[in-house]
């Protein structure tokens, strides 16, 4: 899964150019940058001072399965709470399904909560006493996306965002 943290468009044209772009690059070689899983700026590697829509991409493979949107269905749980976003179904490459739906700042905010140690293993990369500040510091939400074929197993995504804010 991929989103972009900033909202970098001030038209609609410009959105849908950097999306397309963004989506191009991501059949071409793969998500190479992930807001879920890199280093941000913050404490214990939190994104720092988070704003704005999160763009959400996310491919999967489903085992050779020919792609048609309408045979799939999505939720989307913040923190186990369904959520009702509009998938954007982009075609897919040779081995990946993508699809694209926006977080709204308003939307994420809401759902940030303290950090559980059920949460380690998604957002810290070295041990917890290696942490400084503790493991206390920021907030995170739960993501699960759970890819539903019809007929078929369903394809479940999971991260957890982390973010921290200060000055």
């Amino acid at each position: 899964m991929q989103d972009s943290k900033y909202d970098v468009c001030s038209t609609k044209q410009e959105y849908e150019k950097w999306e397309n772009d963004l989506i191009a690059k991501i059949r071409q070689s793969g998500i190479k940058e992930n807001l879920f899983t890199q280093d941000g700026g913050g404490p214990n590697g939190a994104q720092w001072n988070p704003q704005g829509n999160l763009f959400i991409i996310a491919t999967f493979d489903d085992k050779g399965a020919s792609f048609e949107a309408k045979a799939y269905s999505v939720k989307i749980l913040l923190n186990d709470i369904e959520q009702k976003e509009k998938i954007s179904w982009h075609s897919s490459n040779n081995k990946n399904h993508i699809f694209s739906f926006v977080l709204s700042r308003i939307t994420w905010e809401k759902y940030l909560r303290k950090i559980k140690p059920q949460d380690y293993p998604f957002i810290y990369s070295r041990p917890i006493n290696e942490l400084y500040p503790g493991p206390e510091v920021g907030e995170v939400f739960d993501l699960k996306v759970n890819i539903y074929r019809q007929g078929k197993s369903t394809i479940k995504l999971h991260k957890v965002f982390f973010a921290a804010f200060g000055e």
